[in-house]
């Protein structure tokens, strides 16, 4: 079950600007399975809205991880379980000009669109990727776990970068 959900969220610009984010810090990301995340931190006006949208569902709610991720052709998500310590994965799909990269859920698949917000418990709720056959899918994923778990800051996460909402 999807509990938010938002076709709107970020505007074509907004996501082109976090796109060029990774694309100027291509010697920070990393390979991870098939997919290329770049960590970076939180983007004010971006990751306090969707925080205070999981606020609303479940007030522990705090963001954990936050990642631009690059999905090249051919990769995909096999389907899986999150950390069993997140309450909540929220993706948006920042392109649309490939072919694949569904979200797709035991009930419902997702087709992605620029700009467009998912909320959804993905420890709960099984959740794959289909296989991206043609183009390059761009997503910016955060998970968030209760407040009482303590956080440990990364060193290695991008810091800096400004970002109008």
């Amino acid at each position: 079950m999807i509990l938010y959900s938002d076709d709107n969220f970020l505007t074509k610009d907004q996501c082109n600007a976090l796109i060029n984010i990774y694309n100027q810090n291509i010697d920070k990301i990393f390979k991870h399975r098939e997919q290329y995340p770049l960590d970076i931190d939180k983007l004010e006006n971006l990751t306090d809205r969707v925080e205070k949208i999981c606020r609303d569902l479940n007030p522990l709610s705090e963001l954990d991880t936050h990642q631009i991720v690059m999905w090249p052709t051919n990769s995909y998500m096999i389907q899986h379980l999150d950390d069993s310590d997140d309450l909540f994965a929220a993706l948006i799909y920042l392109n649309d000009d490939y072919i694949g990269g569904e979200t797709c859920f035991e009930n419902i698949t997702i087709k992605p669109k620029e700009g467009k917000l998912i909320i959804f418990c993905g420890a709960k709720q099984k959740h794959s990727v289909s296989k991206i056959t043609e183009g390059t899918r761009y997503t910016f994923g955060m998970w968030f776990q209760s407040k009482t778990k303590y956080n440990i800051p990364d060193e290695n996460i991008i810091t800096n970068h400004s970002f109008v909402i």
